[in-house]
């Protein structure tokens, strides 16, 4: 009996990590860190339930965004200065990793803690 409920509480816990969506996965602070002409330099994202957000820029002024998610695609939309940019991304998943790809860039965030 004890076995059983064990494989029971097993195949639950596999359906519940499954059945989380990537949408519910992006929510959150990611950050990512990378050298610049030797000088580290950390920008974050943060993803919230209601499709906004902010990205840290590299002065660490957050600029505001709004994104979708369709799937695994990731579209973020920026304004600055009256300009609007549209961005988009493959989601994908490493580990604890959030990878963001297109064909410029590929971001590897990591969720903050």
């Amino acid at each position: 009996m004890k076995k059983a409920l064990i494989c029971i509480l097993l195949i639950i816990t596999v359906i519940l990590t499954a059945s989380c969506t990537t949408a519910e996965r992006i929510i959150g602070t990611w950050k990512n860190q990378t050298s610049v002409l030797g000088v580290v330099v950390e920008t974050t994202y943060v993803f919230n339930e209601d499709g906004t957000g902010t990205v840290g820029t590299l002065l660490d002024i957050p600029l505001d965004m709004t994104y979708t998610l369709d799937g695994d695609i990731l579209t973020v939309t920026t304004s600055t200065l009256g300009v609007e940019t549209v961005t988009q991304y493959t989601v994908s998943f490493d580990g604890d990793s959030l990878v963001l790809a297109n064909d410029n860039e590929t971001i590897t965030l990591n969720k903050a803690k």
